[in-house]
């Protein structure tokens, strides 16, 4: 349907990824926000308990036509160029490289304060961040960005120039180099 509007999740199915949390989300955003989809990206086999409570979570809500569990996939770029919005509905993170691939596609993100996402979204500038465990936060976000193209595209657009200016593997290379020489230069004193 190209008149929907999209979220995008991608991420293993569990428990710390907080799916449940934005099934609940969803469900309040389902009534005022026409033609919506939300896409879940990502293993289905890991956590079994999890992904049965998602499913059931969805059918309570009457969400089946909106949310689409789509397993493991090989076109996530694809995915992500088709959603408006990339979601992280995470309890628990390290430094989730989803949201830099999200960004790179010039997609604005709505993710939880969880780990490293605070540091690689910039709120209010590449996308938002809502805190873990609150679907009414994580659906207001989604709505003011799904609501708002102008602002998702300016949001998605920061987002794409950030990861091309902070997180591409020269960067990374010479913030290690950096990193090194204080290193260095501390053992020398």
């Amino acid at each position: 349907d190209a008149e929907a509007l999209v979220v995008c999740n991608v991420a293993n199915v569990g428990y710390r990824k907080g799916q449940d949390v934005l099934v609940r989300a969803m469900a309040q955003l389902a009534d005022d926000v026409p033609r919506l989809k939300c896409w879940i990206a990502g293993a289905l086999e890991h956590e079994p308990a999890t992904v049965e409570t998602v499913r059931e979570a969805i059918t309570e809500h009457d969400l089946d036509g909106v949310i689409q569990l789509l397993g493991r996939r090989r076109d996530v770029a694809d995915l992500l160029h088709a959603a408006d919005v990339f979601v992280l509905s995470s309890r628990q993170e390290g430094f989730p490289i989803t949201i830099l691939e999200a960004m790179a596609a010039g997609r604005p993100v709505v993710a939880t304060d969880v780990g490293g996402c605070a540091e690689a979204v910039v709120h209010g500038e590449t996308g938002l961040i809502v805190p873990p465990e609150d679907p009414e936060a994580l659906a207001e976000a989604l709505a003011s960005l799904l609501s708002d193209p102008d602002l998702a595209g300016r949001m998605g657009a920061a987002g794409r120039e950030r990861v091309q200016r902070e997180f591409t593997v020269d960067r990374m290379v010479e913030q290690h180099l950096a990193l090194y020489e204080q290193a260095l230069a501390k053992r020398r004193a």
